[in-house]
């Protein structure tokens, strides 16, 4: 695996819809001295039993791929030094 430097953290790194939750903050903190700029996106993949990420072109039966269920505001944007912005996710998928 190859190592990435990045300048604008993401908290919390993993987040789980717990049941009746419909939307999660995260919040993207830039620790440099530039302005930066995001643009988030989704990719579809499966955490198998070790906890690794795998890409999978398809969902197992009873899951959904996230782009089809989630919604997040705003998508792209800056951060000034020093600066966070927050991230709403929402979930479209219901418990009943």
């Amino acid at each position: 695996p190859s190592v990435v430097h990045a300048d604008l953290s993401i908290s919390p790194s993993r987040v789980v819809f717990e049941q009746n939750q419909r939307t999660v903050d995260i919040v993207l903190a830039n620790t440099s001295d530039e302005i930066k700029t995001y643009d988030i996106s989704l990719v579809n993949k499966a955490m198998d039993i070790l906890g690794h990420l795998q890409p999978i072109s398809s969902p197992a039966a009873g899951e959904f791929f996230a782009d089809k269920i989630l919604r997040y505001a705003p998508g792209t944007g800056t951060v000034k030094p020093g600066g966070v912005q927050k991230v709403r996710l929402v979930s479209r998928l219901r418990d009943d």
